[in-house]
């Protein structure tokens, strides 16, 4: 399973923190590079840091979502309001759950943004270098998305901090 990393309020620790939480939950296998990204919609916001985490759990999606995801962003400060651009502590999302293809308001899969967002696409893309998606079979490495490389500038020692803690220990 893959999941989407976002955070534009103090983003190096408060990914951190983040990943030392999920490894609460869930085993942590590996880590993409993190890229600075400018807001969506918002250019004048704080930029944001964003990636993707491989993790292995026999939790369900929406269980995921809706109990161990959505638990570690409140605990975050991570205030949902009705404004979707906001600035926010950590963005936690479920990408990819192997071939599942689900609907749903609170967890979608695959994940929309992967086909809409480089800062998505392109992490992933380097997590699983084949990947297909599941509901039409696309190859991501064939998607427009992913050539869409202007505004990311990789936080390479960020990255390296993330890959570390994973090595660190299971969980």
């Amino acid at each position: 399973m893959f999941l989407g990393v976002g955070s534009n309020v103090d983003p190096v620790r408060h990914i951190e923190e983040a990943l030392l939480l999920l490894k609460k939950s869930v085993k942590v296998l590996a880590s993409s590079t993190f890229y600075w990204t400018t807001a969506l919609h918002r250019p004048e916001q704080r930029p944001f840091l964003n990636g993707c985490w491989l993790i292995q759990t026999d939790c369900p999606p929406l269980s995921l979502k809706e109990g161990v995801l959505k638990r570690i962003e409140a605990r975050m400060g991570r205030l949902r309001t009705k404004d979707k651009w906001a600035d926010r502590s950590i963005d936690l999302d479920v990408l990819l759950w192997a071939d599942r293809v689900e609907g749903g308001d609170i967890c979608t899969l695959p994940h929309p943004d992967i086909r809409d967002r480089p800062f998505v696409a392109i992490p992933l893309l380097e997590l699983e270098p084949d990947l297909k998606m599941p509901d039409t079979g696309e190859r991501l490495d064939g998607l427009d998305v992913v050539l869409r490389r202007d505004g990311l500038t990789a936080a390479e020692a960020v990255t390296t901090r993330l890959k570390k803690i994973i090595a660190e220990g299971a969980g």
